[in-house]
């Protein structure tokens, strides 16, 4: 699944507990940028960072724990102030 939307409020993602989700990004790291997510480890757990379509996309992968809470992803050069944020609201269901 993949986070959808323009700027940086993305849709909902919908998810049951306990089922891995993923994040698909555009991959910026040969200008020396990186995506950093920032969320509620009660919630969500970071399962796998994977670069994908010639290293075009990086795809984060979570496991839904808890409850609905949101994910930001900030794109910024190591030691420097984020270029773009974006923040995904994962809404959480029982399985």
């Amino acid at each position: 699944m993949s986070g959808a939307g323009t700027g940086p409020e993305r849709t909902n993602v919908d998810v049951r507990r306990g089922e891995v989700f993923e994040l698909v990004l555009p991959n910026f790291a040969t200008a020396g940028f990186q995506w950093q997510p920032t969320f509620d480890n009660s919630g969500f757990t970071l399962v796998g960072i994977e670069r994908r379509g010639d290293l075009r996309q990086v795809v984060f992968r979570f496991r839904a724990l808890g409850s609905t809470g949101k994910i930001a992803l900030a794109l910024a050069r190591p030691g420097r102030a984020p270029q773009e944020t974006r923040t995904y609201t994962i809404c959480v269901s029982e399985p």
